[in-house]
């Protein structure tokens, strides 16, 4: 921010804020109000990290979701709707580790773990499929890791083996191990 700028008044700062948006950060909290916030977050929606508490509204957190989808981290979770979050992950889906479990979907988890095998980490433990699993191990079969027994799938083991022998030490269903190394390894 340029040093001609002391903003120890609301004109002040409005002033700052409206030449440029990114002075917002250096508004002392008493001085915000909700128009200058506005302002702020739809010129650069990681603005949103520095808005007092008492003016963080779903409006604005909507207003960052569609300016900057990447900035979901810096929005309240609290603030955060499933459609929000769909909207993001759609435009910038290396957000979705910020996702709170509670606003994850069965499409929202797909389209994660179809982008990045290893996004199954995060995923709700009741929306992990046998059908997700073998997306997540077709890409990465370490990602067996993260697969519960239940949806450790002769397929799902198959498809982990051959994409990665290494994740043999990640089956859980111990049953399987022997048939599924013969069928993936073609022995």
């Amino acid at each position: 921010m340029s040093k001609k700028y002391r903003l120890n008044s609301y004109k002040e700062a409005m002033k700052a804020v409206k030449e440029n948006p990114c002075n917002f950060g250096h508004v002392r909290p008493d001085l915000q109000t909700l128009e200058m916030a506005m302002k702020a977050v739809k010129w650069w929606g990681r603005n949103i990290e520095f808005v007092r508490k008492d003016l963080l509204t779903s409006e604005l957190a909507e207003i960052v979701v569609r300016r900057d989808e990447w900035a979901i981290e810096f929005i309240p979770s609290h603030l955060l709707t499933p459609e929000m979050v769909e909207m993001t992950i759609n435009g910038w889906i290396y957000d979705f580790p910020f996702v709170r479990p509670d606003l994850q979907t069965p499409k929202i988890a797909i389209t994660a773990v179809k982008y990045n095998g290893w996004n199954l980490q995060y995923v709700r433990p009741d929306l992990i499929t046998p059908e997700l699993a073998l997306i997540a191990v077709k890409q990465r079969g370490c990602t067996l890791e993260h697969v519960p027994a239940n949806c450790q799938t002769q397929e799902v083991i198959e498809a982990a083996l051959k994409s990665d022998p290494g994740s043999k030490q990640y089956i859980k269903v111990k049953g399987l191990i022997m048939e599924a190394l013969e069928e993936a390894l073609g022995e």
